[in-house]
């Protein structure tokens, strides 16, 4: 019985993790999208239903990324206010975490390669653009967080570039 406690509790624990309030920043502007390229003309649903979830899970990287990142620049301790983090709590492994977000990102490059093919070279351009901007959010010397137009950046990619790279 506790084994099967302290499974649960662990993908308790990555659920929230993945801080799925946040997944529908993601959705949400796919979504419009959609509707716009639908008064064109027939939607594609593969093409539309892998959009949303390249979309999601680059959500999801920069979700994991932040919070190995933040656990690892020293930023999440533990008096840290706010939702627990999964490295900061210790639940799970900072090292499992990262993982888990080249996982993740390596997952939604095989889900854009598709729609790279479908798309062209500007969907390479938008994906790419969006992938580094998931990591680069957190990660890197000077993190996108941390400067002062990274809340701009974070704008422009879960708002107009989402919305015209659908």
């Amino acid at each position: 019985m506790s084994a099967e406690r302290g499974r649960w509790s662990t993908v308790g624990a990555w659920w929230a993790g993945i801080r799925p309030r946040t997944l529908a920043a993601s959705l949400v502007p796919v979504g419009v999208g959609l509707a716009c390229a639908r008064r064109s003309g027939p939607l594609d649903a593969g093409t539309a239903a892998l959009t949303a979830l390249t979309a999601l899970l680059l959500q999801v990287v920069a979700n994991l990324s932040n919070d190995y990142c933040d656990f690892a620049r020293g930023i999440d301790r533990a008096e840290r206010l706010g939702p627990q983090r999964l490295a900061q709590s210790g639940v799970v492994a900072p090292g499992a975490v990262r993982r888990a977000a080249l996982g993740t990102l390596a997952a939604a490059l095989v889900a854009g390669a598709y729609l790279v093919w479908r798309g062209g070279w500007p969907i390479a351009a938008v994906g790419a653009s969006a992938a580094a901007a998931s990591v680069a959010y957190s990660a890197g010397p000077k993190p996108l967080s941390h400067v002062p137009l990274g809340e701009v950046l974070a704008f422009l990619f879960f708002g107009p570039v989402a919305v015209g790279g659908t």
